[in-house]
């Protein structure tokens, strides 16, 4: 199924996505004229969608999700670049989180690394440093990116459909904050449901470190003619393929030396 719309207009695309998500209706390519969005185009129109969601009353935006950063993301949705989508204030949980399956179109779960900014981070013409990026972090954390793919079709999925439905985020749910660490990309994360192990992966299997994944957002968006700000949170992407729970259900999503978050159904 597609939406194709003979002209741009970010509002209506934003008005016709809107309705999708609460009729839970499944998920639809996005089309201009017959062909996919370009991401100028797509980031258009999430934005709009961010406005509608801003004024549906779920609160200011409180950060970003970067997404398909690694490479068993990106192969599962068939797109080789991350993206990214606005995380709404009213849609940010602290651990234990109790989630409603229902509430969804198909509700996702995503195990990450989220990353709390202590300063802004303004993207110049020349490319940010790995120092000037840990020199704005005042925080880390383990978390889960709550998404909602409404059953798409991922043979069929393009960039630009999936950033215009703002990446799909649909919240987040953060473990504990820590201190920055020495040698980040090298913990371990393991992911258990109902107590059995169900993957395991490194942090550095999203862009090779979660700060690259703020530097490359930081830099997305200064194109754009934005920039992060203190005290938003950076999801940083998926280290694991994105499981999809069922009702009654616990996932505990564990980082080595940063601790765990977890999900009910």
């Amino acid at each position: 199924m597609k939406m194709n719309f003979s002209t741009l207009q970010p509002s209506e695309a934003a008005s016709e996505l809107e309705a999708a998500h609460q009729a839970r209706q499944p998920f639809q390519s996005l089309l201009l004229a017959g062909r996919p969005l370009s991401l100028e185009e797509a980031y258009q129109v999430q934005e709009a969608c961010v406005h509608r969601l801003v004024d549906r009353g779920l609160g200011q935006v409180v950060g970003y999700k970067v997404g398909l950063t690694s490479v068993a993301m990106q192969q599962m949705c068939g797109i080789s670049s991350p993206v990214y989508g606005a995380v709404l204030e009213k849609r940010l949980q602290q651990t234990p989180s109790t989630v409603n399956p229902a509430e969804f179109g198909r509700l996702g779960i995503e195990c990450e690394i989220a990353v709390r900014l202590g300063t802004n981070i303004e993207a110049g013409s020349e490319p940010l440093t790995a120092r000037e990026v840990a020199d704005a972090v005042d925080a880390i954390a383990p978390a889960f990116e709550l998404v909602d793919d409404r059953n798409a079709d991922y043979k069929f999925l393009d960039a630009g459909s999936l950033i215009a439905d703002n990446a799909w985020n649909a919240g987040v749910v953060l473990g504990k904050m820590s201190p920055l660490t020495q040698g980040l990309g090298d913990r371990l994360g393991t992911l258990h449901c109902n107590g059995a192990l169900v993957g395991e992966a490194f942090v550095r299997d999203a862009l090779g470190d979660p700060l690259e994944s703020v530097r490359w957002l930081a830099q997305e968006l200064g194109r754009r003619g934005r920039s992060l700000q203190p005290g938003q949170i950076v999801m940083t992407g998926s280290i694991l393929p994105t499981k999809f729970p069922g009702a009654g259900e616990q996932w505990v999503y564990q980082v080595v030396g940063l601790g765990s978050v977890t999900v009910e159904t």
